[in-house]
């Protein structure tokens, strides 16, 4: 009967901050786990320079999972490129680990199909950590319809996001060839001010 009651103290905790929290980022969608494990949305004035910025925060004391701050976009003009994304990320007492990650797929109907993925597992972002430039260069297949991409947080700690851009690469160098951070049907509300 103890274990039943401070299950649903838990829980009721977990929802209750999570009811509180933050509001989820236009052109965004979150992972918190069953129940609610982390607070996920915009951190009004958090951002680089005072802006807003988007975050993951644990709202649990342990936590076996992970939480998620992802946004799907259709491929457009990344697709059959070399592209890199680039973001910044922030992060406060993180135990495990905290990442941006990159995946090109192709969505027919309800389901879909991984064609290329990248994160960030070779150098995973852990502790407490000032605003730092990351970036990702994945080769996105020609047939990609869409794009996934995201942050997440393994853990407990907070991190917060900012400031997201993407630009297709030269194919045999690292040269931009175009910065695509506003094509139409891209990625939206990179910079959480949305």
């Amino acid at each position: 009967m103890k274990r039943k009651i401070a299950s649903f103290l838990l829980f009721a905790m977990a929802f209750i901050l999570n009811a509180a929290g933050f509001d989820t980022p236009k052109g965004w969608f979150k992972g918190a786990g069953h129940p609610p494990k982390y607070d996920i949305g915009v951190d009004t004035g958090a951002g680089l320079n005072g802006s807003n910025a988007g975050t993951i925060k644990s709202i649990l004391p342990y936590i076996d999972g992970s939480g998620k701050l992802a946004q799907r976009f259709k491929a457009g003009k990344l697709a059959g490129h070399k592209i890199r994304m680039t973001g910044y990320m922030k992060s406060k007492d993180v135990i495990v680990y905290a990442m941006f990650w990159l995946n090109a797929i192709k969505l027919e109907g309800e389901k879909a199909k991984n064609l290329a993925y990248e994160n960030m597992m070779d150098r995973p972002i852990v502790g407490t950590t000032d605003w730092t430039e990351y970036e990702i260069i994945l080769s996105v297949p020609a047939e990609a319809n869409y794009m996934v991409i995201g942050a997440w947080l393994t853990g407990t700690g907070q991190i917060w996001i900012d400031d997201l851009k993407f630009e297709i690469l030269a194919p045999s160098s690292l040269q931009v060839v175009k910065d695509t951070t506003k094509e139409e049907q891209g990625p939206v509300n990179l910079n959480f001010e949305d």
